[in-house]
């Protein structure tokens, strides 16, 4: 059975935090279910691996299964936070963004490659099989008449060798029905083997200059931690989340506009011990400021 003083304790410090963002005709439904289960299931969880009851994982356990509503998500993204928002990560960005040999090109093919290897892979691993792979097969050309052995061979120190396969018939497929030219569309590149919804758009940023948005782990926790939303666990396709991105995003150089949220992601608002200390948003950050109350 719950003990009452943590229950009780648990919806205070969650109304006080957190009841500003809340749908609350949601909330009035479903508070006690929530409080019961989320928080029973967490403080079950510790009490089986004697941890010593943690307020805020029993927090984050029961707020989680609360969703936005569209104007909780319009509260959170409002137009001055935004602005903010984009105003100190652009000037983060021109002393601290990453270099690599991808981000110096604007051919579209070079660019198509990188970000076939970058999936679900570390930059500084690609960049050596990248620059080995363009001087073996420097036009999609030369890639289409290679075998699956020899690009696996070259993909080896990256894993996921099924990539192999599908950047083969990826190049062919173009060179039959797109001349040898790298789709221009979001769509096209879709319909591409091992192409994602984050490779098509990285692309077409990148490549082709298109004002599309990216999400990936490292984006989707800098917007869950400043304006205070919570995603699906499956945070690429989450839908607030696709929404919080696209709205972030400026009008304009949204490539540069990505690869600024992938490298503050990888460097600053990483997954384990962010820097808040040193962050540029740390004032208006909402995890900044909340874990600062515990």
């Amino acid at each position: 059975m719950i003990n009452t003083s943590i229950k009780l304790e648990v919806q205070t410090f969650r109304m006080n935090l957190e009841c500003d963002r809340l749908d609350m005709k949601f909330l009035a439904k479903v508070i006690n279910l929530a409080l019961f289960f989320a928080s029973w299931r967490e403080i079950e969880r510790q009490r089986r691996q004697k941890y010593t009851l943690d307020l805020s994982s029993i927090l984050s356990a029961m707020t989680a299964i609360i969703p936005y509503s569209k104007e909780t998500l319009s509260e959170s993204l409002a137009p001055a936070k935004i602005k903010w928002f984009r105003r100190q990560l652009s000037t983060w960005a021109k002393e601290n963004l990453r270099d690599f040999p991808w981000r110096r090109t604007s051919d579209p093919y070079a660019i198509f490659i990188a970000e076939f290897m970058l999936q679900k892979t570390d930059a500084a691993t690609v960049v050596p099989i990248y620059e080995t792979f363009l001087v073996r097969y420097p036009a999609l050309q030369d890639l289409a008449a290679a075998t699956v052995d020899d690009i696996a061979q070259i993909l080896k120190p990256l894993g996921l060798l099924f990539r192999a396969e599908r950047l083969l018939q990826s190049a062919q497929t173009i060179l039959e029905k797109y001349q040898g030219k790298i789709p221009l569309s979001e769509d096209k590149l879709l319909k591409l083997p091992g192409i994602g919804i984050y490779t098509a758009r990285s692309i077409c940023a990148n490549a082709f200059n298109q004002p599309l948005a990216v999400l990936d782990t490292n984006v989707a926790r800098i917007l869950e931690r400043f304006f205070g939303l919570k995603g699906e666990r499956v945070k690429s396709r989450c839908k607030l989340l696709w929404k919080a991105a696209e709205s972030v995003a400026p009008a304009r150089k949204v490539g540069t506009w990505n690869l600024t949220l992938l490298d503050f992601g990888a460097t600053v608002c990483t997954a384990k011990n962010p820097l808040c200390d040193k962050c540029p948003l740390q004032k208006q950050c909402n995890y900044a400021n909340s874990a600062s109350l515990l």
